[in-house]
């Protein structure tokens, strides 16, 4: 991924409000399904809200500081193999 271009693309989002927020996922059957900001999970919007100073950060050199990140637990199934 380029980040020069991603935050060119963000910088030319600059000062435009935002209207909406989809997010778009990949279906089992290979289909796309669109979903609202709002619908998706606490830790996704959390990383959204920091993916433009994040990006900006890497494409820019520069250090960002991330506070009160909450832990994620991992859930192994039954499915899940042995290593």
């Amino acid at each position: 991924m380029d980040y020069r271009k991603v935050s060119s693309k963000l910088a030319d989002l600059k000062n435009k409000q935002i209207i909406s927020i989809k997010i778009l996922h990949a279906g089992e059957g290979g289909e796309t399904v669109t979903f609202d900001l709002g619908e998706e999970s606490d830790g996704t919007r959390r990383l959204f809200s920091f993916a433009g100073p994040w990006i900006d950060s890497l494409a820019n050199g520069r250090v960002l500081f991330i506070d009160e990140l909450r832990f994620i637990r991992l859930k192994r199934t039954w499915s899940d193999e042995e290593p």
